[in-house]
C-alpha cells in the first residue's frame, strides 16, 4: 500500500466527488483525480478511485473488457485501506461498483452514457464536514498544461 499525502483537503479531490457524484461525468472525474495523483505524491488510494471512474467510462463507451481490466485494478488498490478513508465509505464504494458491473455483464447489454451516468453508484461520503464542503462546491479549474 502507497499512500503518503493527504488528500481530503485538496480542491482536485473535491473535484474528483463533484464530478462522479453531482456532474456523473466520469471522465472529467478522472482527469481531476489523475492531476491530483500526479501533482500530490499520493498513492494507491487515489490511483483505485481513479480506476473506478475510468472502468464507469469505459463501460459509458461500450469498452466491457477495458471496463472489467479497470473496475478489478481500482478494487485492488481500495481494497487495502480502511472501510471508511478520506472521508469516504470505500469498502462500501467497491462493493457497490462490483454489484453494478456484474449486473451490466449479467443483463447483457451495454448501457448508454446517460444510463451509466444514472444508474451507477455514488461514492458515500462518510465525513459530515465534506458533505457540507461538497453540496456547497463548485470546481475549480485544472491548470494550463505547458
Amino acid at each position: 500500500m502507497k499512500e503518503s499525502a493527504p488528500i481530503l483537503d485538496s480542491p482536485y479531490y473535491l473535484n474528483y466527488l463533484y464530478y462522479f457524484n453531482v456532474k456523473r461525468d466520469f471522465f472529467e472525474c478522472h482527469e481531476h483525480g489523475e492531476y491530483l495523483w500526479l501533482n500530490s505524491g499520493s498513492g494507491d488510494f487515489l490511483k483505485g478511485l481513479i480506476q473506478l471512474a475510468v472502468s464507469l467510462y469505459h463501460l459509458s463507451r461500450g469498452n466491457r473488457r477495458g471496463a472489467a481490466v479497470m473496475l478489478s485494478r481500482g478494487v485492488h488498490y481500495l481494497q487495502q485501506f480502511p472501510a471508511m478513508y478520506e472521508g469516504i465509505q470505500s469498502s462500501e464504494f467497491t462493493e457497490d461498483m462490483i454489484r453494478f458491473h456484474s449486473n451490466c455483464k449479467d443483463s447483457g447489454r451495454s448501457l448508454s452514457e446517460a444510463a451509466v451516468a444514472a444508474q451507477a453508484p455514488v461514492i458515500k461520503l462518510a465525513d459530515p464536514e465534506l458533505v457540507i464542503r461538497l453540496h456547497n462546491w463548485h470546481p475549480v479549474e485544472l491548470p494550463e498544461e505547458s
